[in-house]
């Protein structure tokens, strides 16, 4: 039997790079076609802060802007990240190809079988971000000065704090499918990751303070379901040992 062909280094590099092109243009087209439905998408986003403010009997709040631009760039930026989000299956396939050109024939098998989870598990956690995780946060934000205070909010903080917590949700969500796949190629065992749980709680306190907004409620409830979904991975891990020593 002939040896496995390896890519060179530089070769993985015009992979990349051709990879990496093909999302920037579907990210782009995704993002034309969700600028024509820019309005739409801007009550979607609004609308958890208006229910919020609602409820907590605020009146007269309005979403605001403080300079001649400021009216535009917000359904700009909705249309990039909404754009992202469209094309989020298209990016997690050629992540996956990429991933795979590195790896031996009997190991590429196991890209075709994570991929489609790992779009679902995206867009699931970044439903799940919105349906529950902002509302919650902006419930607990807005309401914690009570009387004292009266929000003024800019829209271009709205967008970027609803649409930047839905992106990191998907990604966190990816963990323990992450974790399986890596053991299915030999790289991640229940040992190790039982090893390095406690240099994972600090890695997801690093990444919760550096990818969501700067505040406490949001940064707590990304790094508790990561912490929570390094754990699912660890018995995913667990269970799909016990299968394959049973085989």
């Amino acid at each position: 039997m002939e040896p496995e062909s390896r890519m060179s280094f530089g070769d993985h590099l015009d992979e990349l790079r051709v990879r990496l092109i093909r999302c920037l243009i579907v990210i782009v087209l995704g993002a034309i076609v969700c600028y024509t439905f820019r309005n739409d998408i801007m009550d979607l986003i609004i609308g958890p802060v208006e229910k919020v403010l609602a409820e907590s009997g605020a009146k007269n709040v309005k979403l605001v802007y403080f300079n001649p631009v400021g009216a535009f760039m917000p359904f700009v930026k909705i249309a990039i990240y909404a754009g992202f989000l469209l094309a989020s299956p298209f990016c997690l396939y050629q992540a996956w190809a990429f991933v795979q050109s590195g790896l031996l024939t009997r190991e590429r098998k196991y890209v075709y079988r994570f991929a489609p989870f790992s779009i679902g598990m995206f867009l699931g956690g970044a439903v799940l971000c919105y349906l529950f995780m902002v509302p919650i946060t902006l419930n607990f934000l807005l309401n914690f000065p009570g009387e004292l205070l009266d929000p003024v909010l800019r829209v271009d903080d709205v967008i970027n704090f609803v649409l930047l917590l839905m992106l990191m949700m998907g990604v966190v969500f990816e963990t323990p499918l992450v974790m399986l796949f890596l053991s299915y190629i030999g790289v991640g065992t229940v040992p190790f990751y039982n090893h390095y749980r406690r240099h994972f709680i600090l890695i997801a306190a690093i990444l919760s303070a550096f990818l969501t907004p700067a505040d406490l409620p949001s940064m707590v409830m990304m790094a508790v379901p990561l912490i929570l979904l390094y754990e699912v991975g660890i018995l995913l891990v667990r269970v799909a040992g016990k299968r394959v020593s049973a085989a």
